[in-house]
């Protein structure tokens, strides 16, 4: 429905009617900082959107000129859509975005696994499993190493830049010994930050700011 709202309100040059769709898109994108990114739910709060409403809003934001929800958007594409991505005859998403996400998609896969899945190298110099602090160090490798495997099985593999769910799973916490456990978030914390600011790039796009001023209102 927004992508029908925002196409009508440039089509008819409706300035007060399209800045409220816009307004409402950018709180579904929140794009000020990784905070305020972190307050949305990660579901359609702020608009009446489906499961494909962010395909539909990709082409739509390069249409109107809203450049500062371009990563996020592709990011979601990625987390939600990435066997459509695969599908080449899916019309849903032309061919430029399809290039463009696949693009930030290798260098998100390859960015994490030096950030937020750092920890997860064990088989390193130094690695940071086990916590110099461990209480069972050889369980711990093994847990990591079985978390790799797990990782590993599922095709094509999942992107972790942004997510905050996935080291709160019960079973990681139960395996790992408490020092691992929070070794292992606080990496994850400081690589979400770094993936953050980092995010527009994996997709060759100006940072933050610069996609902020592009923006048409």
């Amino acid at each position: 429905l927004i992508v029908a709202l925002l196409r009508l309100g440039k089509k008819y040059d409706c300035p007060v009617f399209r800045k409220d769709c816009i307004r409402r898109v950018k709180m579904e994108f929140p794009t000020t900082s990784l905070a305020e990114y972190d307050k949305i739910s990660g579901s359609w709060d702020f608009i009446q959107g489906t499961d494909d409403t962010s395909l539909h809003l990709l082409s739509l934001a390069r249409e109107i000129g809203l450049h500062s929800i371009l990563p996020l958007l592709y990011n979601a594409i990625l987390v939600n859509h990435l066997p459509t991505l695969l599908d080449s005859k899916d019309a849903r998403l032309s061919s430029l975005d399809r290039s463009v996400c696949l693009l930030g998609y290798l260098n998100l896969l390859k960015l994490q696994s030096t950030t937020t899945l750092d920890w997860l190298n064990v088989d390193v110099e130094n690695p940071h499993i086990p916590s110099t602090t461990c209480s069972h160090p050889d369980k711990c490798v093994a847990v990591v190493k079985k978390i790799v495997f797990t990782l590993s099985k599922k095709q094509p593999q999942r992107l972790f830049i942004l997510s905050r769910v996935f080291f709160r799973q019960k079973q990681w916490e139960d395996l790992l010994c408490a020092s691992c456990y929070d070794k292992a978030d606080k990496i994850k914390d400081v690589g979400r930050a770094i993936c953050w600011e980092q995010l527009p790039a994996a997709f060759g796009l100006p940072d933050w700011e610069e996609l902020k001023s592009l923006d048409f209102e």
